[in-house]
């Protein structure tokens, strides 16, 4: 195999551009000059057996030893594309299974949970790949945006199991919000404490579960939204109380936050934090959304921390032109909205 390789990609096997290894083959029929096949192994058969080298980098007897890496498999967590699922899964499989059977893993299943992902896509849905180079350089792309932009891009513009297209108007977006919530930092935030209005904790509760469930439900994107609703309320006050900003940078994090705590005048790093508290609502009114079968029919005012019991009857009388009576059935998120199944 030749040594001087050029890897840059160009839309063809890197061994394709080395003429003299190409064109230097020999025909094992007729004996005359044929081209040699350059595209050798799939790029997954390579990459399915690596992670266990990774627990005994320095041995230069065998590739690793099951005394190294026993405690570290099978992994809790796998994350990949499709093609990852119909190609480097079965590879990894394959091989974790042909290690157990010669002693050198003491697992036969290598994963313990695949999780599908989406791509990072053309805006006209089409993949991108080394091998046509049309892949945008995220190199350049990280000196126009800032990274953190990039990042928060990625999680937003579309759900975390399906593929997200590059579009530099929704990235454009992303940092007009990055830049929103660094100008709060620095015009309205006076390290105080200050009156929280109501809508604002109420939001701010929002935000304290969604990214909770986001971690569950993987779907960052919800949360990155109410996040932005949040910051939309936040905006509305001349100062920002210390307290909730804080909590805030926590809940952001990471984009953009060692600065923002920095700023806030704490010293060590947000990322050591514990995760904020939800604000407790006592006898402050809050507006939630009554629904039918799914659709916003009316708001109704009531006390937060109200029996279930009394919410259920007031929002009942908002919607009794929808056929709503005591035996429709409903389901109720505190403080948010309550929504009434007619059939």
């Amino acid at each position: 195999m030749p040594q001087d390789v050029d890897y840059i990609p160009v839309g063809v096997a890197p061994l394709r551009k080395n003429i003299e290894f190409y064109e230097g083959g020999t025909c094992p029929k007729c004996g005359g000059k044929a081209h040699r096949e350059v595209d050798v192994m799939d790029t997954f058969v390579s990459s399915a057996w690596y992670m266990y080298r990774y627990f005994d980098p320095q041995n230069n007897e065998e590739p690793f030893t099951l005394e190294k890496i026993k405690d570290w498999f099978p992994m809790d967590w796998y994350q990949g594309a499709q093609e990852h699922y119909t190609a480097h899964l079965v590879y990894a499989r394959f091989i974790a299974m042909f290690l157990y059977d010669i002693g050198y893993l003491n697992v036969e299943e290598p994963i313990k949970k695949y999780v599908s992902c989406g791509l990072v896509v053309a805006k006209d849905g089409g993949k991108f790949s080394k091998r046509l180079a049309n892949a945008p350089d995220l190199d350049i792309e990280v000196k126009k945006y800032g990274a953190d932009t990039l990042r928060m891009f990625v999680q937003f513009v579309a759900p975390f199991q399906e593929n997200s297209p590059w579009d530099t108007s929704v990235i454009l977006g992303i940092t007009r919000v990055l830049n929103r919530i660094y100008r709060i930092a620095s015009e309205n935030v006076d390290g105080k404490r200050h009156k929280v209005r109501i809508d604002t904790k109420v939001k701010y509760n929002k935000v304290i579960d969604q990214v909770k469930r986001s971690f569950i439900d993987l779907n960052w994107n919800v949360a990155i939204s109410r996040i932005m609703d949040l910051v939309t309320d936040i905006k509305k006050d001349k100062f920002v109380d210390i307290s909730i900003w804080k909590d805030f940078i926590k809940i952001l994090a990471p984009f953009i936050t060692e600065e923002l705590w920095e700023m806030s005048g704490e010293k060590s790093s947000v990322h050591l934090q514990k995760y904020p508290r939800r604000i407790k609502l006592n006898n402050e009114s809050v507006n939630i959304v009554v629904a039918v079968d799914g659709k916003k029919r009316a708001e109704l005012k009531v006390k937060a921390n109200e029996a279930r019991s009394k919410v259920v009857t007031k929002a009942m009388q908002k919607v009794h032109n929808y056929g709503i009576n005591d035996t429709s059935r409903y389901t109720y998120v505190k403080g948010r909205i309550i929504n009434f199944i007619s059939k």
